[in-house]
């Protein structure tokens, strides 16, 4: 098979879910010396409008942290509000949850979303827009049975428009 242009271009992130931040955190700096990680932060409904799969959320959704190292981010989730990622790591528990890549062509953010439902069938398992609700901010794709893990995507993400300001 022919490989054409790649649609995925960079693994940005590691994302995992966990049911402690603070304690998973400590276990990757005693144990591995990997650190420092940010001051956790909560993302909330009360503090800007946030939509998970077309309904508005209202209270806090989950806690994060994150590591900047090796040419891309590790983040830590704990979900502390319910909803798809509580009810993930509760049947789960600790572990990778998705691994987020930067599209290799930003505008085609829409067409690769229904390339990735004709393959898998599906919609997003969860797609989440911070402050618009007509602007997905991002979206995890089951891909568990294709790939084994979630592919998370963002759109518009560029070198002057990193999510959190990082750069690698």
């Amino acid at each position: 098979m022919a490989f054409e242009t790649p649609k995925l271009d960079k693994i940005y992130q590691l994302g995992f879910l966990v049911k402690n931040l603070d304690e998973v955190k400590k276990q990757y700096e005693e144990v591995f010396g990997i650190g420092p990680w940010s001051e956790p932060g909560v993302i909330s409904g009360d503090r800007f409008p946030i939509w998970v799969n077309g309904e508005k959320y209202e209270g806090p959704f989950f806690k994060v942290s994150m590591l900047h190292r090796y040419g891309f981010e590790i983040e830590l989730i704990e979900p502390i509000g319910p909803g798809p990622l509580k009810d993930w790591v509760d049947k789960h528990g600790n572990g990778l949850h998705h691994i987020d890549f930067r599209l290799a062509d930003q505008e085609k953010f829409d067409e690769f979303l229904a390339e990735a439902k004709e393959i898998t069938g599906k919609d997003p398992w969860l797609a989440a827009c911070f402050g618009r609700q007509d602007r997905i901010s991002f979206a995890y794709l089951d891909m568990t049975e294709e790939l084994g893990c979630f592919v998370e995507v963002k759109p518009n993400r560029t070198p002057e428009n990193e999510a959190f300001g990082f750069e690698y």
